[in-house]
């Protein structure tokens, strides 16, 4: 691949143009076009304004010389701006709205990440002292951080465009050479040395012409439909995420990564997974104004590990839930859980529902009224289970290859059918593992890895897993009867908080019709089924499901989304 990175202009390019509200503000002055334009770049770029985005002046030093350049303009060209304000100015050059924001072009670097493209952010700014901006501007940056592998402010690195050292900055931060970039920006006087370095340049003049003259170099497409309102940040990795560890009441640790500020948002993965089952989610719901915590449950990646199966219950899991939010003075959150993490987030609301706003499962239904008949009406669905209760036998044939386990359980709704080299079709399944004595016969020595997973996501996995092992995990799967009894104290409760079932439409294990009836038990539920999709749904449909659950959450907390 020719390109390696492409750098983006904030301004113009990711948002709309300030210069459209230094033209407002002209014509609400009754000042000629064009006017203000003028007083920016007169004595360029030695102006207070130049100094002001190589950081040399920082808003409020700024202001008083600007407005002296500005009256001293207007006297000389006979112009009336009794009534200019330099704060009303640049409040109308910085105003944000959704319509600000060219959804188009934050699709197209989150597919370039994707595809393993750099992206950088370029911009001439300025250091904004005013207290009622500092949330703002700080809120919209750390924001947009999420998004790109690199960002460049002209004030922060007293440098601004057109100066040639600023794009070899960005390229040696992207550890490219200018011929492997491509530069996107609106104003044509920037993109001149970029050019004679060598940089692949595109002049945008709309935001959706340049994503598809940007598609033509890269050869590949950015943008597969009309961009939505929201476009989420890319999934995070291990090491762009703060980790911590909450040493609970009980001596157990939990580990955990959070981001993003505002209503607390707890997430519970199930098995096989670890905190990273929530990659996607991470980001998406501290970009829309929540602080977003992933766990690693009791057994799983870095939190604590015992061996007895009985340390297991879905009792000591939500013990583990409540301690962990007294340990970091949560008092209350909203709750989400997939898999063994939605059996973990049914049980807190409905036995401790006074600390919970609201409850998400992701393909895990309360087993209740006609999805309990129907379950049991079809046992051989969970026959691997029988399989894991076998201490000792499961976890010594995942420990052994670790790599194996983790390509046969990812497994996509659309990926390629798993077969035998020779061609013959797979007769193995979840169905009958304990038929077959052995979770892996009957699958080839090989498997090919899924599109669920990266090549470095199936690394991470492994890795943890080698470090921890599989014997925690499988213990969940071992606490049936201890389980029952405690459940039993709640029988007859009802869920009143809102809850949200997310169902999805081929999954080989919690099929959508077990959710039937959920209804009689959970007071204020609402539904989401999502098509040609599996067990692995928030992963395999990322955007689907953070669509489902944002808004839904949004009726229930106040929150200033951060971009």
């Amino acid at each position: 691949m020719r390109f390696k990175a492409v750098i983006f202009d904030i301004g113009g390019v990711l948002i709309r143009q300030p210069q459209i509200g230094i033209r407002n503000y002209e014509r609400e002055l009754g000042a000629p076009a064009g006017f203000l334009g003028r007083v920016f770049m007169k004595d360029a770029p030695n102006n207070s304004f130049c100094q002001l985005e190589r950081g040399e002046l920082i808003f409020s030093e700024f202001l008083p010389k600007f407005d002296a350049e500005v009256r001293s303009a207007a006297k000389a060209d006979n112009v009336d701006l009794r009534d200019f304000n330099v704060t009303k100015l640049f409040d109308k050059m910085t105003l944000m709205s959704d319509r600000s924001i060219h959804m188009d072009m934050f699709s197209a670097v989150k597919t370039l990440r994707k595809s393993d493209i750099k992206t950088c952010a370029l911009t001439n700014n300025w250091i904004d002292d005013r207290e009622y901006k500092k949330a703002e501007r700080g809120g919209f940056m750390v924001g947009l951080r999420r998004y790109f592998d690199v960002i460049i402010e002209s004030a922060v690195e007293k440098i601004r465009k057109p100066d040639p050292r600023i794009y070899k900055m960005a390229c040696e931060q992207l550890s490219v050479h200018p011929s492997e970039v491509i530069f996107l920006d609106d104003i044509g006087k920037n993109l001149k040395p970029a050019s004679e370095m060598g940089i692949t340049c595109i002049k945008v003049e709309n935001p959706s012409e340049a994503v598809k003259e940007l598609e033509k170099l890269v050869e590949f497409k950015l943008v597969e439909e009309k961009s939505a309102n929201q476009v989420y940040p890319p999934p995070v990795k291990p090491n762009d995420v703060p980790h911590g560890i909450a040493n609970l009441k009980s001596g157990m640790k939990m580990h955990y990564v959070e981001l993003g500020q505002g209503p607390v948002v707890l997430l519970f993965h199930g098995f096989p997974d670890l905190w990273y089952s929530w990659r996607h989610q991470l980001p998406a719901l501290a970009s829309c104004g929540y602080r977003a915590i992933a766990v690693d449950q009791r057994g799983f990646g870095d939190s604590s590990v015992t061996h007895a199966f009985s340390d297991y219950s879905q009792e000591n899991l939500c013990r583990d839930a409540l301690d962990f939010m007294d340990t970091l003075g949560i008092d209350v959150a909203a709750i989400v859980g997939h898999d063994w993490g939605g059996a973990v987030v049914w049980n807190l609301a409905l036995s401790a529902p006074h600390r919970f706003t609201a409850v998400c499962a992701i393909t895990t239904p309360l087993f209740t009224g006609e999805g309990l008949k129907r379950l049991l009406a079809d046992v051989k669905t969970f026959d691997y289970q029988l399989y894991f209760q076998q201490e000792g036998k499961a976890e010594k044939e995942f420990d052994g290859d670790v790599e194996k386990a983790f390509k046969l359980f990812f497994r996509g709704f659309d990926g390629p059918p798993l077969r035998h080299p020779d061609g013959s079709k797979i007769v193995a399944s979840m169905r009958n593992v304990t038929e077959r004595g052995n979770f892996f016969k009957g699958f080839p020595e090989e498997i090919e890895r899924s599109h669920l997973l990266t090549e470095e996501d199936l690394n991470y996995y492994v890795q943890q897993y080698r470090k921890s092992g599989f014997r925690g995990p499988l213990n969940l799967y071992r606490n049936t009867a201890a389980n029952r009894e405690w459940q039993s104290r709640f029988e007859n409760r009802k869920i009143g908080i809102p809850a949200l079932m997310v169902t999805a439409s081929d999954d080989f294990t919690l099929r959508p019709e077990f959710t039937i009836g959920m209804e009689d038990r959970i007071l204020n539920l609402e539904r989401v089924d999502l098509k040609r999709c599996n067990h692995w749904v928030h992963i395999e449909r990322p955007d689907e499901v953070n669509n489902a659950l944002i808004p839904w959450l949004d009726k229930f907390h106040k929150r200033e989304s951060k971009l």
